[in-house]
């Protein structure tokens, strides 16, 4: 039996404006190619198939319908030498000392930091925009963002049936 999706069933993700915007830290996320090869729509590497951890942040802007938005950045799931984008982004949501060998990743939730959000095309289609975290820096201590009550973190999201 065909399965058809109205290409109008969803509705358009609405990108985060240029800037400095402030924002929470609301989920950690592991991607394993392996076993969930559908969270890889790229090619995972040029090296190899890679394991890799996603951080989700809710941004102080709102959409139309008044809901927060949402940032992601992805980065391979490796300290190697504390030389790699986690290692970085880790240290800048910690400190530039934390023992990255015993850090519980999750235990970052809930950080505050501003995001600097940069938009950029794509690749294979001019009209398609991104809005990439270009850099962050600490937050504005009088400006914090809540991590909405509503909020789902993906490793309690209920399995999809097959």
């Amino acid at each position: 039996m065909p399965i058809v999706v109205n290409i109008n069933s969803g509705k358009d993700f609405e990108k985060i404006s240029e800037g400095l915007h402030q924002a929470v830290l609301a989920d950690v996320v592991e991607l394993n190619f392996k076993s969930d090869p559908k969270n890889f729509p790229s090619k995972p590497s040029q090296y190899a198939p890679r394991d890799e951890i996603r951080f989700v942040y809710v941004v102080a802007e709102k959409d139309s319908d008044g809901r927060p938005k949402l940032a992601f950045e992805r980065f391979g799931r490796s300290y190697y030498k504390g030389d790699t984008k986690l290692a970085k982004r880790v240290r800048n949501l910690t400190s530039p000392t934390v023992d990255l060998a015993t850090l519980d990743l999750e235990s970052l939730i809930g950080t505050q930091r501003k995001l600097l959000i940069e938009h950029s095309i794509g690749k294979s289609d001019p009209n398609d925009v991104w809005a990439n975290i270009a850099g962050m820096m600490k937050p504005d201590p009088d400006q914090k963002v809540a991590i909405p009550a509503d909020f789902v973190r993906a490793k309690n999201k209920p399995a999809k049936a097959a």
